[in-house]
């Protein structure tokens, strides 16, 4: 048993010696390793703020291929009947755009390289897009929502009382 032991001892020892030579060795990097993958982000994204319809947001392309161009679209309401696609522009090497939606609802940003025939999609990013001001339509339902639940109930209530009334 001590055997055992001691040999297992001796193998941690080994391994645990050979652990930081091989940490410490850098590879060289690869010319032909393909780039860092291309990702879009959004100025003043977060969980609690949102590009604005009609307000100009800023996107930042990092990674990619260094010097390559690629055009930029953006799907309205993408996966549904009614999505409407428009190209906004191109992005080169200063991988800066400035971005103004112009509807409000889901929004899908795609990055498209021309260069792979056929427009090939690079990357995408949904993002979600407020409306400048409350829209009239949803204010208008939410009041009529609210009148036929009131209204409703008080009708409700008011038959309720009179059968219980005496003399009736």
């Amino acid at each position: 048993m001590r055997c055992i032991a001691a040999i297992g001892a001796l193998l941690a020892a080994l391994l645990l010696s050979m652990a930081p030579a091989a940490l410490c060795q850098e590879e060289a990097a690869d010319p032909t390793a393909p780039a860092e993958p291309l990702r879009i982000e959004v100025e003043g994204l977060d969980e609690w703020r949102f590009p604005v319809d009609g307000e100009e947001t800023v996107l930042e392309f990092t990674g990619g291929e260094e010097g390559a161009r690629y055009s930029l679209a953006t799907v309205y309401r993408p996966n549904s009947r009614t999505a409407d696609t428009v190209m906004v522009g191109s992005v080169g090497e200063e991988r800066v755009f400035s971005w103004t939606p112009e509807q409000p609802g889901l929004a899908r940003i795609v990055v498209l390289d021309p260069s792979a025939g056929g427009w090939a999609v690079v990357t995408e990013r949904d993002v979600a897009v407020r409306f400048s001001s409350p829209p009239a339509s949803g204010l208008l339902i939410f009041i009529l929502a609210g009148a036929l639940l009131f209204g409703g109930a008080s009708f409700s209530m008011r038959r309720a009382l009179e059968a219980d009334r005496p003399g009736k």
